[in-house]
């Protein structure tokens, strides 16, 4: 895959990821205790970050690479966690899911944050960057 062509993915995903979290922040706050995850993300409609990782616009050599990995396995971890948050507004605990929208989810889109940043940046610089860091 052509690094330009790489880095601009990762720009546009950094961009969706953010937008989406902070719409699920909303969501989730005003959410009514018959919410769905569905309903949240469209069955996964929503998520660029997901079609983008699943799609085939990254070539194979791309997908096995570490930075695909890490950046993949805490996609899933955010996607996890907020199904956890969903099941907790469903339960008719919605303070306890916002208080962990705004503290481990917000922690673990952090940490997904600055693993796409240290990828772009291995793109960017041909180095090794840390990708998994708190």
């Amino acid at each position: 895959m052509k690094n330009h062509k790489l880095v601009q993915q990762i720009d546009a995903v950094l961009a969706s990821h953010a937008s989406w979290h902070q719409e699920m922040v909303i969501e989730i706050k005003r959410a009514p205790t018959n919410v769905t995850r569905d309903h949240l993300t469209n069955d996964g409609k929503r998520c660029f970050f997901r079609h983008w990782l699943e799609g085939d616009t990254i070539d194979a050599a791309t997908r096995k690479s570490e930075p695909y990995s890490v950046v993949s396995w805490l996609h899933g971890e955010c996607h996890k966690l907020m199904d956890e948050i969903v099941a907790l507004v469903r339960d008719g605990r919605k303070s306890d899911a916002i208080a962990l929208l705004d503290g481990q989810c917000h922690g673990m889109h952090g940490t997904l944050e600055r693993a796409l940043m240290a990828w772009r940046e291995q793109v960017t610089a041909r180095k090794t960057v840390p990708l998994y860091a708190s």
